[in-house]
């Protein structure tokens, strides 16, 4: 109603903020300090950042255009809501071969190992992990797949293996809990560290002075010992085969290096 969108605006304005959902997408339960700044200072994303998203969001469509191709594909963008289990927690799975969740991630160099993605992408782990077990199939076998950001986008797969899927889900139930209580002011938000997703150069409220989070510790990874994550050279051969045999030769460019053309050949 109109008394309560008021509410709630006047609540941001003063600083003091409530949510107004009855469920969390698991994006923003993966980043809980990250939510709870951009709802309580309604944090500006800079122009890099943008282009940094907007070229994420590419790649993303190219691999899920590939991943189409193979027998077993199920789908894309299919959507997830725990509040049929009692978890107020919903989602949207980037795709599935059988009943197989595939999460595609970009990022600029593929991880070494994997520890290297259970200290830099907790966030990641966890989005594969909170989506297997508010699913209704529960698939206990699931894909994060990376694929660098520019071209030739190369892929790298790693199975998550989910161990303790009970554990799993307390965890997931006490982040809605934690997140609930931030943002209605009943806790302090420093006990969940600072943004995972932490760009003080580019960060509206870190210039304006109103975190005072960036130099705590990022949350670690609360599901590390409840899963298994392996890399899968068959399954990283398996997208590299659909490519070559159905991949278009797409090519982007951030506006930048459109601008700037020397520096980018120079590259």
């Amino acid at each position: 109603d109109v008394a309560g969108r008021l509410k709630v605006f006047h609540d941001l304005k003063e600083g003091s903020v409530k949510s107004s959902l009855d469920y969390f997408a698991v994006t923003k339960l993966c980043l809980p300090i990250d939510t709870f700044i951009e709802q309580k200072f309604g944090k500006e994303k800079s122009q890099k950042l943008k282009e940094i998203m907007a070229q994420g969001n590419r790649i993303h469509a190219i691999v899920q255009n590939w991943l189409k191709r193979h027998k077993d594909y199920c789908g894309s963008e299919a959507t997830l809501d725990g509040r049929l289990i009692g978890i107020p927690a919903r989602g949207r799975v980037d795709g599935r071969i059988n009943e197989i969740i595939i999460e595609i991630k970009s990022i600029k160099e593929l991880p070494e190992k994997t520890k290297d993605i259970i200290e830099k992408y907790p966030q990641y782990i966890e989005q594969v992990a909170f989506y297997s077990v508010i699913d209704p199939l529960a698939p206990k076998e699931n894909y994060l797949v990376f694929v660098t950001k520019e071209y030739p986008y190369t892929i790298k797969s790693f199975k998550l293996s989910v161990l303790n899927p009970e554990a799993i889900k307390n965890i997931l139930k006490k982040r809605i809990y934690l997140l609930r209580e931030i943002l209605e002011g009943k806790k302090d938000p420093k006990i969940l560290g600072k943004c995972r997703y932490c760009y003080e150069e580019d960060c509206s409220v870190k210039k304006e002075g109103k975190c005072s989070l960036f130099d705590l510790e990022p949350l670690e990874c609360e599901i590390k010992d409840y899963v298994e994550l392996v890399e899968d050279m068959n399954f990283s051969s398996e997208i590299e085969n659909l490519k070559k045999k159905y991949g278009k030769d797409y090519k982007f460019y951030p506006a930048y290096y459109i601008l700037c053309p020397r520096q980018y050949c120079l590259k």
